[in-house]
């Protein structure tokens, strides 16, 4: 990137993967942060050597580039940095930092890019809840601890549906709901040797029920428990469960839904039940949940 295409970039305006700092004589604190919400977010260019004046609404006005002095050294403070222990985890290669000159002007590019799910939070310190930034428009700010649990969750490369509901057994399996998908299953699968087992061992099979052999522990797995538990044992466990049917087929720009149906306490509320009752498809059927 020559100066031309970074003076294109600035005069853009600061968004979601634009971030301006003046750093004059040294690498400032919250280029780390930036750090942090860029590799948390869509990745992005932290962009040292330019000053923002907040009194201009222009974008070719408000930033002012005025350059950095020694960006060989503030270059080399910032990878000693990067490579402590004042980030968690260091995402960027040799050819994410460089020095764009124009004369007497130097600016430090440094392209951040998003970091792979298995590597969030990216965290400025030792504690992810303190340092965990995201991006929003064209600022950063600390992600929320609903964010950063999302995104400890997310590190798991199996997912989380086969994950053992600890205190959870086949007591709190809505039996009629289990019984309809097995009819279901015995139709469209006639012969099956999955027909002849008991109830467990079926849900065994489907990984709606797992024992880990290392610690000897067993139950319903996460995804055993939301698609055929009752209503009450998935709102024990998940505090703000919120299911809702909507039929969108004939919506206008004045009508949002057509009916809705949400729970009353007349029907199960797990996700094979209302599903097959309400022939519901992924456009009309919303089921939210912290897991």
């Amino acid at each position: 990137m020559n100066m031309q295409e970074l003076k294109e970039l600035i005069y853009q305006g600061e968004k979601v993967d634009i971030e301006c700092k003046k750093a004059e004589k040294s690498v400032p604190k919250s280029a780390y942060e930036s750090y942090s919400a860029f590799a948390n977010t869509k990745g992005g260019y932290i962009i040292l050597g330019v000053r923002e004046d907040k009194t201009k609404t222009d974008p070719n006005e408000r930033f002012i580039i005025q350059g950095i002095e020694d960006a060989p050294k503030q270059k080399e403070d910032f990878w000693n940095t990067i490579n402590g222990n004042k980030v968690n985890i260091n995402l960027l290669t040799d050819d994410d930092v460089k020095i764009v000159e124009d004369g007497s002007i130097r600016l430090i590019v440094i392209h951040v890019p998003r970091a792979d799910f298995n590597m969030r939070p990216v965290y400025v310190g030792e504690n992810p809840y303190k340092g965990t930034y995201k991006r929003n428009h064209e600022g950063d700010y600390h992600a929320t601890e609903h964010e950063i649990r999302g995104m400890i969750r997310d590190q798991n490369p199996e997912g989380n549906d086969n994950q053992i509901i600890e205190y959870y057994s086949m007591d709190d399996i809505d039996k009629e709901t289990l019984r309809k998908y097995r009819q279901i299953f015995e139709i469209r699968n006639d012969g099956h040797v999955w027909n002849a087992l008991d109830d467990k061992s079926f849900l065994e099979k489907l990984g709606g029920y797992r024992k880990d052999r290392k610690t000897g522990v067993e139950g319903l797995t996460l995804a055993g428990l939301l698609m055929f538990g009752t209503g009450q044992a998935i709102r024990e466990r998940f505090d703000n469960v919120f299911m809702d049917y909507r039929n969108e087929s004939q919506v206008t720009a004045d009508i949002r839904w057509n009916d809705r149906i949400t729970y009353d306490g007349t029907w199960e509320n797990n996700w094979s039940y209302v599903k097959k009752k309400y022939k519901l498809n992924a456009t009309n059927f919303l089921f939210l949940c912290n897991c």
